[in-house]
């Protein structure tokens, strides 16, 4: 029997980066078993997208997953993506104020934040600095511009 060629692992790396920037990020760490090649592409995807309200089978919340691969990413991040359900507003957004804290620091384009809490989360000031930012998509968030805007 003939061994199948693996087309897609011959594919130039930007368009490996396209084909997994519709997925999300539990759907790219997958694809690490597919081939050494494979094995660690996740990390350098331009595109994260977290959906929380997937229950995680590996024992880890959601906070600990977006901890883990935001400090794992290697690439450049365009596009950060995230839909929160936290109905106890235990946290007051300090994760989320930290995760926007990482990616200023190094330079995106896109943001989404989709919350369902009791409360709005309120978008850090420190955002309406960051120059690269071209859109911003929000669901149940309270801003504040400041005096300098």
């Amino acid at each position: 029997m003939e061994e199948e060629q693996d087309r897609i692992s011959d594919l130039p790396g930007h368009v490996m980066d396209q084909i997994l920037s519709y997925l999300h990020i539990d759907e790219e760490v997958r694809t690490s078993i597919l081939s050494s090649k494979w094995r660690y592409k996740w990390a350098t995807v331009p595109v994260l997208s977290f959906d929380t309200f997937l229950r995680d089978i590996t024992g880890h919340t959601p906070v600990e997953i977006i901890n883990r691969v935001l400090l794992s990413h290697a690439g450049p991040i365009r596009k950060f993506e995230i839909c929160h359900q936290d109905k106890t507003n235990d946290d007051n957004g300090c994760d989320v104020d930290r995760w926007i804290l990482h990616l200023s620091r190094r330079s995106f384009e896109e943001l989404t934040l989709c919350f369902f809490r009791c409360d709005p989360y309120k978008i850090p000031t420190h955002l309406f600095g960051m120059q690269d930012l071209v859109k911003l998509d929000l669901l149940y968030c309270s801003m504040s511009l400041p005096p300098s805007f």
